[in-house]
């Protein structure tokens, strides 16, 4: 009844001091049973903070100007936004957007795609299920290892980043849109090793089941195995 939901609305948020840092909990008790509750928050912190965040059921967005950040996700989408510092996101059944990473990131998910655009640092993204795209911007990028169980890849590096190309898939084909040489050239329907300009950023991408694509930023067309970039 009204009640029931007027003291437990009192009791709906915890923030607590742990050593160096604060805790803010949703839900801290037990929900009554007659009860359907649905909480959204918004988090507000100084520019740079290290943010820590664990969410079931729900889906986050950090918005520009986080410094390091680590998502612990179960059942959520992560948006996150002109991250500054380290970014480190885990979710189960979740997709991963990162816009405009300058010190890279660490993704990883299952039943669910990764779209990331970096700008700097090293990137590494994973999924089970689902697809990878990778926009490496800058030649401040370090590296970029990419791994998809079950669905495409593509890596888009713009004109002037040279890579180490060291690519594969089981079951697909690979395309790649930038000139490649080396003398230790491999280019086949499912293995690339190659280097393109000269080959500072190292780029490893490894399908099982899906197609790869190593695109130019000014490349239109049709990915590798149906869709467009």
């Amino acid at each position: 009844d009204g009640t029931d939901a007027l003291e437990y609305a009192d009791q709906l948020l915890a923030v607590v001091q742990e050593g160096p840092w604060m805790a803010v909990r949703s839900e801290p008790g037990e929900r009554p049973d007659n009860l359907e509750v649905r909480t959204d928050l918004e988090v507000r912190v100084p520019r740079g903070v290290r943010l820590v965040l664990q969410v079931e059921h729900g889906n986050v967005w950090a918005a520009s100007g986080v410094g390091a950040l680590t998502v612990q996700g179960r059942n959520a989408d992560v948006t996150v936004d002109g991250a500054a510092g380290e970014l480190v996101v885990e979710t189960l059944n979740g997709r991963i957007r990162v816009n405009e990473a300058m010190n890279g990131a660490d993704l990883t998910t299952v039943n669910g795609s990764v779209f990331a655009r970096i700008s700097g640092g090293a990137l590494e993204a994973r999924t089970t299920n689902g697809a990878i795209v990778a926009h490496l911007q800058t030649p401040d990028v370090q590296g970029c290892v990419l791994q998809n169980d079950n669905g495409g890849v593509t890596a888009t590096l713009p004109d002037g980043i040279g890579a180490t190309l060291d690519v594969s898939t089981d079951q697909g084909a690979i395309r790649c849109d930038h000139p490649i040489a080396g003398p230790d050239l491999v280019s086949t329907r499912r293995r690339l090793h190659a280097v393109s300009g000269d080959g500072a950023v190292e780029l490893r991408v490894r399908a099982l089941n899906g197609n790869v694509w190593i695109a130019r930023s000014a490349s239109r067309g049709t990915l590798p195995g149906g869709g467009r970039k």
